[in-house]
């Protein structure tokens, strides 16, 4: 019998607990014709204000951290579950595009090319057909189906002009390894 209410007790445990994390997700909802965040609840969170809510994430590894690409007028922005604006309304984009993967990244889209914002700072602008994180901090770009390099700080490091580009390790020195990019 105790071992039956220890069971018992458990499971009540682990249902307030998942229950408590439901509660942190918030999901979009429509009212009229603006968009706010509930909870799964369907308690308000954010009240309806804006146009559009196109596109979200939710970080369940970081205590449910939410990021969602809102519109208001005809301008596309990043905020998170707080409200908190994470890319302000700094240029008309076309798109916004979030990966749950790369939580601090923002792709930004503008007449059919792509940029990327880290940590709310723009790293590479709107010139490039596809932009993929890469190793070391580095992103590598690509136009048509030439590749280049472009490292943390925004500065082309590797030209446009190689079809293929991909880290390496010097493994000579195993005590003291080497990160090295070829290109072809």
């Amino acid at each position: 019998m105790a071992k039956f209410l220890k069971i018992v007790f458990l499971f009540i445990v682990f249902q307030a607990e998942a229950q408590s994390q439901s509660n942190k997700v918030l999901i979009p909802y429509r009212d009229k014709n603006l968009w706010g965040l509930s909870d799964t609840l369907g308690n308000i969170k954010v009240k309806p204000s804006y146009k559009e809510i196109k596109h979200f994430v939710i970080d369940y590894n970081n205590n449910f951290a939410s990021r969602y690409v809102v519109k208001s007028n005809k301008t596309f922005y990043v905020i998170d579950q707080n409200k908190k604006v994470l890319l302000p309304e700094l240029n008309p984009y076309d798109s916004i595009y979030l990966n749950k993967d790369f939580p601090n990244h923002f792709w930004v889209f503008k007449k059919g090319k792509v940029g990327l914002f880290h940590k709310n700072k723009e790293i590479i602008g709107c010139f490039y057909d596809k932009i993929t994180v890469s190793e070391n901090e580095s992103y590598e770009v690509q136009n048509g189906k030439l590749s280049g390099l472009i490292n943390s700080l925004g500065k082309l490091i590797i030209p446009i002009e190689y079809v293929r580009i991909r880290p390496s390790w010097d493994d000579e020195d195993e005590k003291n390894p080497k990160f090295v990019w070829v290109a072809r």
